[in-house]
Order: C-alpha cells, then structure tokens, then sequence
C-alpha cells in the first residue's frame, strides 16, 4: 500500500489547521495510508489544545503526554506535537521531517501549508504524477484563492536578485518551488530546511537545497490546493521586519557578491528618492546589523 506523510506546522491557526486535516482525510482512498504529522509552534491562541480537543472528538486516542499525541483515523495516524517556542516555519519542518525520516515507512512526504484544502483526488493525482518518474522529485501544484478562486501560483515562485522582488506571476531568473505545497518522494534523501530562516524566503532557499540534494522540481499542472493566503501570518506584528530580515539572508546567501552590491544600492536608493528613511534606517540595520 502506497503510504503519505502529511507535515504541518501550525502557529495560532488551529482553525486553519482542523480544516486542512479534514479536507485531508475526506480524499483519502483504501489505496493509500496516510499519516498526517502536526507540530504547535507554542501557539497562545488557537495552539495545541483546540487541536488536542477537536481530533479527540473525531479519532481514537492511542497515546498521550504533555507534549504529543496520536490518533488513529481511517487509514493512517494522527501525531500532534507541541514544542516549547515558536521556532519558526523552516525548523518546524524540520523537526516533523526528522521524525519521518527516522520511521523510514513512507513512499511520499507533503509539506503543506496549515491553511490550505486540498482538492479531490489530490492523493491519486500524485500517485500518477509520479508513476513513470525516476530519481528524486520535488514537486508542487496549481495554488487557487480559498477566498475568489484565483491563481496563487502554478507551482512556482520566482526571485529578482537585483530588486529583491517575489512573484508567483512574473517569471524573475531564480524560480522556486512554493512553499505551500512541496511534494517529496525517496523520504530518505529528503534534505533539511536552513534553520536560520524563521519565516519567509524559506521555500525559495529551500529550492536550492532541493538542487544541491540532486532533487528534481516539477510541477504538476493537472493538481491543486487552495489556499488562504497569508492567514497563517496574520497575527505576527513584525511581519515586515521579518520579511526584510529573510530576504537579506536569502540574497547573501544565493546571490553573486556584484548581485547583492547592486540590491543594496537600488534598494538604498529607492528609500532615499521616497524619502522613506525609517525604512532606510530599518533596512541599514539589518543590512550592515546581524544579517
């Protein structure tokens, strides 16, 4: 039987969350196992325990402590965990990737955005996406508004590293797989996000990785999610800061040195010409600060 992992991070999203597992298990098929694998990110609100309180209601409980949980559903299981900090998206993955890793039982891995619904047959689609590739693959999916049905993107995401611009639309040099949807088989050669990013550019950095690991990306026109975009960032007050900070990371980090000296003059430039020097100060401290 051809079995998933399904990984999710989720950070005061459990509304989010309850629904995507949901959607999840209503495409499941007696052809598949499906282990859906769920870490908390020490969420405040909407965390551990109305994920705790929702599954118990819907599934049999098999074990239970302070810090994890399995259910048993329909065709597979359900491991919720809950670490001590929020540590971010990438690292979040991680974690849930390692202890995949470490069973070493399944024949695909899902990253999965906590807010996105997956669409019908989404799991026999990738099963025949699949079928007459050979080596590993990496592949994502068309991305639809949950809220007006129009495209996020078609699989992939694309970077100017001279502007520092991301778009799912206008095809910039440096494409990458979008985060929202990251379809992995041979689990064991299954790279590790960098830690260092908490959240944003994370996927695009992750692409490289993917590269690095001889992983081929793919996309899969003929499958979908939708997807409820940005809601799983929309409690964070600094998610500008955070933005800026990751996309510094990103760019010296994969950009050629003269790449990221033109970045920073146009970038300075742009702040000094709008006369924007809060953004300007903002933008030197991380530039020149701990980045």
């Amino acid at each position: 039987m051809i079995s998933f992992a399904i990984v999710l991070v989720n950070y005061q999203g459990s509304i989010d969350t309850i629904s995507c597992v949901d959607s999840i298990i209503m495409e499941i098929s007696n052809c598949y196992e499906i282990d859906i694998y769920i870490i908390d990110n020490n969420s405040h609100i909407n965390g551990y325990n109305e994920l705790y309180e929702s599954f118990r209601t819907q599934f049999e409980l098999i074990s239970f402590d302070s810090n994890s949980t399995i259910f048993l559903h329909e065709k597979g299981l359900l491991y919720l965990y809950r670490y001590e900090s929020n540590i971010g998206f990438g690292r979040g993955n991680n974690y849930l990737i390692n202890i995949i890793k470490a069973e070493g039982k399944h024949d695909f891995m899902v990253l999965l955005n906590n807010d996105t619904i997956v669409e019908e047959l989404f799991f026999s689609k990738i099963v025949s996406f699949y079928g007459n590739k050979n080596g590993n693959v990496a592949s994502s999916v068309k991305s639809i508004s949950y809220f007006n049905s129009s495209i996020d993107s078609e699989g992939f995401g694309y970077v100017d590293f001279l502007t520092g611009k991301v778009s799912h639309i206008e095809k910039y040099k440096y494409l990458y797989l979008v985060g929202s949807c990251i379809i992995l088989n041979n689990i064991q050669n299954v790279p590790y996000f960098d830690p260092n990013f908490f959240l944003y550019f994370e996927d695009a950095d992750y692409s490289n990785i993917l590269r690095k690991n001889n992983y081929e990306l793919l996309y899969d026109e003929n499958n979908q999610i939708k997807h409820k975009i940005n809601a799983s960032t929309k409690f964070n007050k600094s998610i500008e800061f955070i933005k800026k900070e990751s996309m510094m990371y990103f760019l010296k980090k994969n950009a050629t040195r003269i790449q990221f000296n033109i970045f920073l003059i146009l970038r300075i430039s742009y702040y000094i010409v709008t006369f924007n020097f809060k953004m300007l100060i903002v933008f030197m401290k991380i530039a020149y600060g701990k980045c």
